[in-house]
């Protein structure tokens, strides 16, 4: 503090030997900057930190939790009724559905059924399905059918979508769907060559580039799920019913027609 004073002593005579050409507005400027500069250094205080340290606890978890009796006496009275109503047939199958490349028994019965879903939800008739392998988590077997097993079977919540794509956007999904040796598809046939697709028909008819088809698929490969990238799309209308659902709701109306299923490989996509 005594060298700040010291300071403030020679500033003071400075100011007094030049107040006789200086004005006093200017003077009383000069002089409250040099006080405050004064003040900001001669007060100017360290923070003093302190280091605490608090003790750890280790907080041990028991392998099991004890049941909530009230969440359990709420959901009791459900449970029954539900696991009966998941272990009901629904369709009846005469084969073995299963996954396989570059078709499979299964990926050609799971795109039939959501053509005929599109098709009844309409009011667009779409010409194509395309899905994806990984999407399919389990093989039907032959025999009864449970809504338990489609749940398994399609355990996501992927939405049904309907979109429109010129024959040339159609061309580059099926170019990758050959890249990647198949995939589940309806309403198409074609060739996989070292080259890429080949002989690829639509219904009856050869593929043209320039015909704008309607696609059906789910929101998740339309989205680029799965690794597809999609060409721009001309249209796309979600059709409010998720893929299972559409699946589930198809199964159940042949059941109560009194039809089976009958899964089958029919040639729809061949490797050469």
């Amino acid at each position: 503090m005594t060298k700040h004073l010291k300071i403030f002593k020679a500033k003071s005579f400075l100011i007094r030997s030049t107040a006789s050409t200086t004005t006093p507005k200017v003077f009383k400027k000069i002089f409250n900057l040099l006080l405050l500069l004064l003040l900001l250094t001669a007060c100017h205080t360290k923070k003093q930190y302190t280091q605490q340290r608090y003790p750890a606890y280790q907080i041990g978890i028991a392998p099991y939790q004890n049941e909530d009796s009230l969440s359990e006496a709420i959901i009791a009275p459900y449970r029954a009724p539900m696991a009966a109503k998941m272990q009901e047939t629904i369709v009846v199958s005469q084969h073995e559905a299963v996954r396989g490349l570059p078709e499979g028994s299964l990926g050609n019965l799971v795109c039939d059924l959501l053509l005929e879903k599109a098709t009844e939800i309409g009011p667009q008739k779409p010409d194509v399905c395309i899905m994806n392998s990984g999407g399919l988590r389990i093989d039907l077997p032959a025999g009864n059918i449970s809504r338990s097993m489609i749940y398994e079977l399609m355990p996501f919540e992927n939405e049904l979508v309907l979109a429109e794509i010129s024959g040339a956007g159609l061309l580059q999904l099926l170019k990758q769907i050959a890249a990647r040796g198949g995939a589940p598809v309806g309403g198409i046939r074609m060739k996989i060559t070292p080259d890429g697709p080949s002989d690829i028909y639509i219904g009856n008819n050869p593929l043209d580039t320039i015909y704008v088809y309607k696609l059906i698929s789910s929101d998740y490969i339309l989205q680029g799920g799965d690794r597809f990238v999609i060409p721009p799309l001309k249209s796309s209308r979600y059709l409010n019913i998720k893929v299972r659902d559409a699946l589930l709701e198809t199964l159940e109306k042949k059941q109560i027609a009194g039809q089976t299923i009958k899964p089958q490989k029919d040639g729809r996509m061949v490797s050469e």
